[in-house]
């Protein structure tokens, strides 16, 4: 940094003697009017680093009132600190001011992206003489100019000040508002929250000068059946196209009443849905229990409720009661599905319907035998129908095609059901859960897939189909080959490793086949929606049911999931996922959905373990907005702009963060 003092007025003229050949040459001029003619420079600083924290080292001044200039030259950028006027930011390089006060140790700031370096001159002022008037705003410039916020979620806008000559300015106060405060109200510091359904304007403004942009906060209503995005596989769409993430807890006794008792005390649905609700939730699993006594998962003796075969007799099942006449539905249990399968669509939630289940069939659990709690057992039914072939005093057969007799009846049970569900856009099925395995098993499955998908044809609406995890003998490939319309795989095993979806299939991440009850976590929620996947919760909830791993309700992993799914919903409502895969590979830490287009890129990066992460943003151009998202406390900071066109470095403010880059 060279200075000259007590220049002529009009113009000037500045001529640089290099010592050496250079290819390219940047000259940043400042004029200030004011300073001391003599001895204007009172202390000076100088220092280099390669954290995003830029500082010129202290310097020590003995005069009041001096203006302190400082030039940063970054590899990547510099930005203004704090109260500080960028005169330049020419080529992403930084000449400010500020004016400083009483005579001490001040040092000039900024941030920037990588490596910088930064020299800093503090000038006196002329006695009797006065500082340089601030340079007047000429434009407020608020970004993203459109955007959408999820209802009772923060985001955050960014607000850029220039001048005349398009010089950013900072250290301005700017004050917050918003055109409509029951759709959204906005901050001090310009986080917008949704408060209800539509639109917005929201209006920064700082001198006199207002910018303004436009968001809005979108419904969660069910908008027609969900069919696989062509434009992004890895996820559903809805009637209008727009790519949706399923994420939501379910629980053992959401449809069927269970326990202990005979009758089972009932289950609170309406409180479930609330609590559904309360979390944003969009899905959940409705379970069927095909026994009517048994749980394998405890030797105490269990009790299901609601069945979909009435029981006529004549004689008498191995419960005590009347056997189970299979050619005689129940209405009161298709009913039962339907009004549940209504509640959770009026609340914007998507429902798969669980067809049969692979541990209601066996002794799987170790600790008790379903299969004499059966309608199929031979015992337990007035039609001849023997779901046991081999006499291993197992059903395992029924969940093949080794006898017609049982296939007729589950076909029938199938389109039984979906008569009373068709009509609903929030449906989904799903054939088994955990079933054996093996190639009898999945071409059984596959049956029932092929079944689903041709009777649905003669109606009105179709829905998605699924094939989850088969235990203990599956094999994922079984579910990718298959016809289904989403699965969910067992592998990899764990919650801390969350392969990337390609698109071959929409994968729903469901820890219940992963890690049973364990809980997930939030960062593997996070890790599961940024790798393309939507994550689902095997919900202890109230703690009632019996499962063998017997988990605590109170453990605060089960509470940490839900809230995360419900952040994770929160950003998908604001993102185009139709045009955002999986991209790894533009991320450091391989956590990354985005849509690294020239206009409109957009870029959601998690962090796991907070720190810095490098993003790829040379495929878009234009400023681009920041936002920093807190997992843990669900807060939000703006970041403030960025540039395409280049790789660029961000730090976390702290711990585990979401950068969303758009």
């Amino acid at each position: 940094m060279y200075y000259a003092k007590s220049i002529k007025g009009g113009a000037e003229t500045v001529t640089v003697n290099l010592a050496g050949s250079s290819p390219a040459l940047e000259v940043y001029i400042a004029e200030y009017s004011g300073a001391d003619s003599t001895a204007p420079l009172d202390a000076s600083s100088q220092a280099a680093g390669s954290s995003s924290a830029v500082s010129s080292g202290a310097l020590t001044t003995t005069t009041a009132n001096d203006v302190l200039v400082a030039f940063c030259a970054g590899d990547t950028s510099c930005d203004a600190g704090a109260g500080f006027a960028a005169r330049s930011t020419f080529h992403n390089n930084l000449l400010e001011d500020a004016t400083i006060g009483a005579p001490g140790s001040y040092a000039a700031t900024a941030t920037a992206g990588a490596g910088w370096a930064m020299v800093a001159a503090a000038f006196r002022p002329q006695t009797g003489g006065t500082v340089p008037p601030p340079t007047p705003v000429a434009a407020v410039a608020v970004t993203p100019t459109s955007s959408r916020v999820a209802l009772a979620f923060p985001a955050a806008l960014a607000v850029t000040l220039t001048d005349a000559n398009g010089n950013v300015l900072t250290g301005r106060a700017i004050t917050w508002s918003s055109s409509n405060p029951a759709i959204a109200t906005v901050s001090t510091t310009g986080v917008v929250t949704g408060v209800g359904l539509g639109a917005a304007t929201i209006t920064a403004t700082c001198d006199g000068v207002a910018g303004s942009a436009s968001v809005t906060v979108p419904s969660n209503a069910i908008l027609g059946p969900l069919h696989v995005s062509p434009a992004n596989p890895r996820y559903f769409a809805d009637a209008t196209g727009r790519a949706v993430l399923l994420a939501g807890s379910h629980t053992w006794t959401n449809f069927q009443d269970a326990g202990p008792s005979d009758p089972p005390a009932p289950f609170d649905f309406q409180a479930y849905v609330n609590f559904l609700i309360s979390h944003h939730h969009n899905f959940t699993e409705l379970w069927r229990w095909e026994q009517v006594k048994f749980n394998t998962e405890t030797s105490q003796i269990y009790f299901y409720g609601q069945t979909p075969y009435q029981r006529t007799g004549p004689g008498t099942a191995l419960d005590g009661k009347p056997k189970f006449d299979l050619r005689q539905f129940d209405a009161t249990y298709f009913d039962r599905m339907r009004q549940r399968v209504i509640e959770l669509g009026q609340n914007g939630i998507y429902v798969s319907i669980m067809l049969f289940d692979g541990w209601s069939i066996s002794n799987k659990g170790g600790l008790n035998n379903a299969w004499p709690g059966h309608p199929y057992n031979k015992a337990n039914n007035v039609n001849g129908i023997d779901g046991d072939t081999n006499g291993d005093n197992l059903g395992e057969e029924t969940q093949t095609l080794l006898d017609s007799a049982v296939t007729v009846m589950q076909d029938s049970y199938v389109r039984h059901v979906i008569d009373a569900v068709n009509d609903l856009d929030n449906v989904m099925y799903e054939v088994s859960n955990e079933s054996t395995g093996g190639s009898a098993e999945v071409a059984w499955e596959q049956h029932i897939i092929t079944l689903v998908k041709q009777y649905e044809a003669t109606k009105p609406k179709q829905h998605p189909v699924g094939m989850t995890a088969l235990f203990p003998n599956g094999n994922d490939a079984d579910l990718f080959a298959s016809t289904a319309d989403f699965i969910s795989p067992a592998a990899p095993g764990n919650i801390d490793d969350v392969p990337a979806a390609t698109g071959a299939k929409v994968i729903i991440h469901d820890t219940d086949h992963i890690c049973g009850s364990c809980g997930g976590s939030g960062p593997w929620v996070w890790k599961s929606f940024t790798r393309g996947v939507s994550p689902a919760l095997m919900d202890v909830y109230d703690g009632k049911y019996a499962v063998l791993s017997n988990p605590d309700p109170n453990n605060p992993v089960f509470e940490e999931t839900r809230v995360n799914m419900g952040s994770v919903l929160a950003y998908a409502s604001r993102l185009n996922l139709a045009a955002m895969p999986p991209h790894g590979e533009l991320a450091s830490t391989g956590y990354c959905l985005a849509n690294p287009s020239a206009q409109g890129g957009e870029y959601l990066v998690y962090l796991p373990s907070g720190g810095s992460v490098t993003v790829d943003l040379r495929s878009s151009s234009g400023t681009l907005t920041l936002e920093w998202f807190d997992p843990t406390t669900r807060t939000v900071v703006s970041g403030g702009t960025t540039t395409g066109g280049a790789q660029r470095t961000f730090t976390a403010p702290a711990g585990s963060a979401v950068l969303y880059i758009h």
